[in-house]
């Protein structure tokens, strides 16, 4: 009798064993924000980590409308850690995820500039309009009341980009960058074609410090790419002529 009571335990325990469980799918999403502009911050980091360890579980970048969204494999209590260059890191605490209530929906989350940015611009009269993105830094030169100089006058103030007294540009500390003129590489030496181009005729500069294959840069500190301005073109046509079409 006894052993008929352990087999049927055992019996009992292996098909329990195989019935299949539900999978467990919790969501937590949310939209990223500019606390002054009110716009939408596009590749801002969320990390999603366990509350009671800080154990870190996944992370994830925003959209280009600020939106995110992280699966949560299994229920418990989290927290959200979202970070971007360039402004203050947010914490957010006590997100329940449960079998009940497997959607959680944070809205809007507010990020503020830099208290050091902050600082910095008090010094600058006006500081660099610079978007950063994945592969690059975008300077908006329009955006910046620059009517005189050119483009090395601009670059004495951008991130990763160095001048010395001469005026030679040194992308991450080498000469040994790719200049391009709206897409195109110039075939001019980088220096004195950038002395060339004066500022006023600018829309933007792109710094591509990890460049895809396409442009072919494999052993160079990066590109420097001058959007120029429509109908700005009067002037530089032998900068412009001198590119790889």
């Amino acid at each position: 009798m006894g052993e008929y009571l352990i087999l049927n335990l055992i019996l009992f325990n292996i098909l329990i064993s195989q019935v299949p469980r539900e999978r467990f799918e919790g969501k937590i999403k949310g939209t990223i924000i500019d606390k002054e502009t009110n716009e939408p911050l596009e590749y801002a980091s969320i990390s999603l980590f366990r509350e009671k360890d800080s154990t870190f579980i996944i992370g994830v970048l925003s959209d280009k409308n600020g939106e995110f969204l992280i699966n949560v494999e299994r229920p418990g209590i989290y927290f959200l850690r979202i970070t971007f260059l360039g402004y203050e890191k947010r914490e957010i605490h006590s997100l329940r995820i449960t079998p009940e209530n497997r959607i959680l929906d944070i809205g809007k989350v507010y990020l503020e500039v830099s208290g050091i940015l902050l600082k910095t611009q008090e010094v600058i009269a006006e500081p660099l309009p610079i978007t950063y993105k994945v592969d690059k830094k975008v300077i908006e030169v329009s955006k910046m009341g620059f009517l005189s100089g050119n483009a090395v006058d601009i670059l004495k103030n951008v991130p990763s980009v160095s001048v010395d007294i001469e005026g030679n540009v040194k992308l991450r500390g080498s000469e040994n960058f790719l200049l391009y003129i709206d897409g195109r590489q110039s075939l001019l030496d980088p220096n004195d074609a950038l002395k060339q181009i004066p500022a006023s005729s600018i829309e933007k500069i792109e710094i591509i410090t990890n460049p895809s294959a396409r442009y072919e840069a494999e052993g160079t500190s990066g590109i420097i790419n001058i959007i120029l301005k429509k109908g700005e073109i009067e002037g530089l046509n032998g900068i412009i002529n001198s590119s790889i079409g």
